[in-house]
């Protein structure tokens, strides 16, 4: 009885342990690529896309807590290996198609590492075709007519999808409750130059796109994701119930800089956000983002969950390239994904051998 009675114990202690979001003794997929990163012992995964069977790493189709299915080449038919150009090795490249809203949508759940962290990094790079374009068109019939501006770009999350016992949960219109679920994609949109716009964008030469998070949680509103936009742009800002972003937890107008939210074509970014779940009742939880290293964007009073409820953490990370809304591309483009890394305890930064940011 005494033998069975630790070895329970010690299960016990593991399982807590990967809870609170401590990485496994040795990460998973493939680190070797970042010199930078030996040493660390808070790395939870690697994904460099040097394989062409990178997709059996542990993916699953599905962001469901439950789900169990694997990937398979049906559910990634945009999406090649390429040898050039790329960040580092090789990358990831997916295809845009006219009138199509999906290029990517698949997870990599944590519980491959054996956590439910309570906190995470994500790191990736990302580099936008020569014809990328915001832009989201109907069909008709063969005719590109343009409806709306935007998509979804990787993040991370807890969500429940149509599968779950309960019912679709933190995307997709079905808002965020406290209770089930939370996502905090990144997103996309065109530089407007509205009434309320600064025009910030015009600053950065080549600037085409707006970087935010594209967030569901307690107090959003509307059915659909609340942006928190990495630039100061007013234009499009979410402020919630008003306020300042410190004192407010519904505003998102967070961003630290002036410009860092705005991306070029044909151009590598580092792109890393952070997500820390609040003490249930406390309005303790944190978002940041950072470009190329740099602090773009912070909230340190988030509400991801509802008091009494601990059940939401950080359980996916959503590899999500998707334009709309309902309307897919306007015209046929290509955006490319490399050195994707996840870590539990501290900021990941950027490839030490990734070109230089330009100054701004």
């Amino acid at each position: 009885m005494r033998s069975v009675g630790l070895a329970l114990l010690a299960i016990i202690s593991i399982t807590l342990l990967g809870s609170v979001g401590t990485a496994p003794a040795a990460p998973l997929g493939d680190c070797a690529s970042e010199a930078g990163l030996a040493g660390r012992t808070d790395i939870v995964f690697c994904e460099a896309w040097e394989s062409a069977d990178w997709y059996q790493n542990g993916y699953v189709p599905s962001g469901s807590p439950a789900s169990r299915a694997k990937v398979i080449p049906s559910h990634i038919p945009y999406a090649s290996t390429e040898t050039s150009g790329c960040a580092s090795g090789k990358c990831l490249k997916i295809r845009m198609k006219q009138f199509e809203t999906t290029g990517l949508s698949i997870h990599w759940p944590l519980r491959n590492a054996g956590l439910e962290p309570e906190q995470l990094y994500m790191r990736y790079y990302l580099k936008l075709g020569p014809t990328w374009t915001n832009d989201g068109c109907r069909n008709d019939n063969g005719k590109a007519v343009y409806v709306d501006s935007g998509g979804k770009f990787p993040g991370l999350a807890d969500i429940r999808e149509d599968n779950d016992p309960g019912g679709q949960c933190g995307f997709g219109g079905e808002r965020a409750d406290g209770i089930r679920c939370w996502s905090h994609r990144t997103g996309f949109t065109k530089c407007v130059y509205g009434s309320y716009s600064t025009r910030n964008c015009e600053t950065v030469p080549g600037a085409i796109s707006r970087y935010y998070g594209y967030i569901y949680f307690l107090g959003q509103e509307g059915r659909t994701g609340n942006p928190g936009y990495w630039d100061n742009d007013p234009w499009g800002q979410f402020t919630g119930r008003g306020g300042r972003c410190g004192t407010e937890p519904t505003n998102l107008a967070c961003a630290v800089t002036k410009t860092l939210g705005f991306l070029v074509r044909e151009r590598w970014y580092s792109l890393e956000h952070f997500i820390k779940m609040n003490t249930p009742g406390k309005a303790d939880g944190v978002i940041r983002g950072w470009v190329d290293g740099k602090l773009a964007y912070e909230k340190t009073n988030m509400i991801f969950r509802r008091p009494g409820h601990q059940n939401l953490h950080v359980r996916t990370a959503w590899l999500d390239v998707y334009k709309g809304g309902l309307h897919g591309n306007c015209t046929d483009g290509d955006i490319w994904i490399d050195q994707m890394v996840l870590a539990t305890d501290a900021p990941i930064g950027p490839l030490k051998a990734a070109p230089a940011a330009p100054a701004r």
